[in-house]
């Protein structure tokens, strides 16, 4: 008979016995989480090892553009910058002398406001300019020339601005996803060409990604604690002394805090209300004496800021002509970050788009880069000088592609060993870092020292872009090669620039890099003619010249970049 008088959960003491006397089951392993976790906005979610591993990766961007330097000729807007740069630092000498008489509207009128470069006497009055950048390159150039030299203590803030970007990308994309899309986005961003070619130049494009970054992990962190809010209002205030972009970040920011924050934000709310505007101003000494006029002459700037030529799809726009089409910046942004950070940070987009209950810091990146995108496409906003003037989008769509390869990782089984050590989400990780790593490595290695110039494989790479995109525009192609064949030219040969700013060659002779003998655009007639082959500048002269065999050419992957002709060569083009 069966003994009804035990409840069917008990054992009998044999049974029990048994399973006491059996050796533990081994736990399972610990699943993955597949959702994000709470995100915080400090450093509270990095761990040492993350510290180490956002540092180790700065390090070596900083470094990498220290020992790739060669190459780099003095692009159009560095040309601007030195003498803002030098009367910055003469302004600092001044003002640590005498900081009433610095302080004065004459002392800051001559030396802000930038009437003349104290190198040429030639006007540089360049309001558009912001101080961040004039600090930044001011300091570096008096304290590092005497041993760095005047162009390379000039592009040291842009290398260290560089290093800076990896890190907050990697310290913000942590924060909203986890670890191995940090890595995975701090590579993507090290390796897009374009991005670590501009990290070359003295300029402010890689300098705003740095502060901009900066004042959005400032914004999170803001969330949390007073403290945080006050770092915000100086970041944000840092970030509009930069660059006028940095304007697109307020609303973005108030918007996306509205919904997901609405509880926290009243103390990020007024410090960029007003701590912001007081440190632009305080760090601005240019708006010290008529504030208010001066801050409409800025905005007034690029209200009303000029097409500049550009040519695009096989067609010259802007300049007289029809404004450059409004798809211009996509297009660009196609054709120039490589495929698979491409292809990562529109699955990252479509993650966000799936999972917008949680995955609201990705809603802030993707709103912050839609909104970068949108104004840049604006039928009367200025398009040209390739992805400059977005440049913005380049940090965003880095770390897009960090939560988009995150996603696609975990489409994988979590709890597959390939052995003892490695599951198959972790080496899929590896892959992808692989294959960012390799496709951006093999990109740059390509194109150097023309990473402004680079093109992806949808357009065929420089060749392919040679008839549809304008493959070189900014002058950074002015490198060593070209300054050695005009250091050959005759005692006081005259040169006339074409197509390209001929300030950049003034520089030069006053650092000595071009003999002092030589004469640049110092009226006709003239022996030589140095041409940049930027197709949107070319007017008949230009065209005439371009059709012609050169004296010499300078090319690049049979592209040519500049051209140099002697009288002979130029014929009509000469008279």
């Amino acid at each position: 008979m069966i003994d009804t008088s035990r409840a069917p959960w008990e054992l009998t003491p044999e049974a029990l016995a048994k399973v006491q006397q059996a050796p533990p089951e081994p736990p399972e392993p610990a699943r993955e989480e597949d959702e994000p976790r709470e995100p915080v906005g400090d450093l509270r979610r990095a761990t040492w090892a993350d510290l180490g591993l956002a540092g180790a990766l700065a390090l070596l961007a900083v470094l990498s553009v220290l020992f790739t330097c060669r190459g780099f000729g003095w692009s159009w807007d560095e040309a601007y910058y030195y003498a803002p740069a030098q009367m910055t630092a003469e302004w600092i000498g001044d003002f640590l002398e005498n900081p009433r008489a610095a302080a004065s509207r004459k002392t800051i009128d001559a030396l802000w406001a930038g009437p003349n470069d104290p190198g040429t006497g030639r006007p540089v009055g360049i309001i558009e300019l912001p101080s961040l950048v004039k600090w930044a390159m001011g300091i570096s150039w008096a304290l590092t020339r005497s041993w760095w030299g005047d162009m390379r203590a000039l592009r040291l803030p842009a290398a260290l601005a560089f290093g800076a970007s990896v890190f907050l990308i990697y310290l913000l994309t942590l924060n909203s996803y986890r670890r191995r899309a940090a890595v995975i986005a701090a590579v993507a961003f090290l390796t897009m060409p374009r991005v670590f070619g501009h990290a070359h130049l003295g300029a402010t494009e890689t300098i705003t990604n740095a502060v901009i970054l900066f004042a959005i992990y400032c914004y999170f962190m803001g969330l949390r604690s007073p403290w945080g809010a006050v770092l915000f209002g100086v970041a944000y205030g840092l970030a509009l002394n930069t660059k006028i972009n940095a304007v697109l970040l307020a609303p973005v920011l108030l918007v996306w805090a509205h919904v997901f924050h609405r509880r926290a934000y009243v103390g990020n709310f007024f410090a960029m209300a007003f701590l912001a505007p007081l440190v632009w101003i305080a760090l601005w000494p240019w708006l010290w004496h008529d504030t208010l006029p001066r801050l409409i002459d800025y905005f007034g700037f690029f209200l009303h800021h000029q097409q500049t030529a550009v040519f695009y799809l096989g067609k010259a726009w802007g300049w007289g002509r029809a404004n450059t089409p409004w798809h211009y910046p996509t297009v660009m942004t196609l054709v120039t970050v490589p495929l698979p950070v491409l292809l990562f940070a529109i699955c990252g987009v479509a993650r966000t788009a799936a999972h917008a209950r949680w995955e609201y810091r990705g809603i802030l990146f993707t709103a912050f880069a839609a909104i970068v995108l949108l104004h840049a496409s604006l039928p009367d906003a200025p398009k040209y000088d390739g992805t400059r003037l977005f440049f913005s989008l380049f940090p965003l769509l880095a770390i897009l592609a960090g939560g988009g390869a995150d996603s696609l990782v975990q489409l994988f089984p979590w709890n597959r060993p390939l052995h003892a050590r490695a599951d198959l989400r972790r080496v899929v990780a590896g892959l992808f870092i692989l294959l960012l790593a390799g496709n951006g490595l093999w990109g740059i290695a390509r194109s150097h020292p023309h990473e402004l110039s680079y093109f992806n494989i949808l357009t065929g790479g420089l060749r392919g872009a040679r008839d549809r995109f304008e493959t070189t525009y900014w002058g950074e192609a002015l490198n060593e090669q070209v300054l050695a064949a005009l250091n050959t030219l005759p005692e006081g040969a005259n040169i006339q620039t074409l197509a390209m700013h001929g300030m950049t060659l003034l520089h030069l002779l006053e650092w000595g890099r071009l003999r002092k003998d030589l004469r640049i655009d110092a009226g006709p007639p003239y022996d030589y003619f140095l041409l940049q082959m930027r197709q949107g500048f070319f007017g008949r002269r230009e065209a005439y010249l371009a059709e012609r065999a050169p004296t010499r050419i300078f090319a690049f992957r049979g592209v040519p970049f500049f051209a140099l002709y002697d009288r002979e060569a130029a014929g009509e083009a000469a008279q």
